[in-house]
């Protein structure tokens, strides 16, 4: 069973829809794909289990 998907990404705004950001951009499909909600916390994103 997985416990955690990391997906790294780089908060400067030069690198928003970059390769740098692929990561971030995964968790994201990933989230919506599984209707979970994604909360931000202080310096990383939580995906919400319903």
């Amino acid at each position: 069973m997985i416990k955690m998907i990391v997906g790294l990404a780089n908060p400067i705004i030069d690198y928003n829809h970059t390769r740098h950001n692929i990561g971030a951009w995964y968790i994201n499909q990933f989230a919506k794909y599984h209707n979970k909600i994604m909360i931000e916390k202080k310096n990383f994103i939580v995906i919400y289990q319903n």
